[in-house]
């Protein structure tokens, strides 16, 4: 039903309609890139907070 209606569309409509969705799929991509680096920042964040909470305590139990 949906590819009867994209055939009898415009070429012009046809190549906005592809862009639009290049454009969605690279925003999309973009997002979860951003996401995944976001991420991976808080993570190593947080170990070296801990690792420098281990060196602390390591130091205390060595007193």
């Amino acid at each position: 039903m949906v590819l009867i209606f994209i055939h009898s569309l415009p070429l012009e409509i046809k190549g906005f309609l592809l862009l639009l969705v290049i454009i969605v799929v690279l925003h999309t991509l973009d997002r979860q890139g951003e996401y995944v680096a976001r991420t991976d920042f808080l993570w190593k964040a947080k170990l070296k907070v801990e690792q420098e909470e281990v060196e602390t305590m390591r130091g205390i139990n060595k007193a």
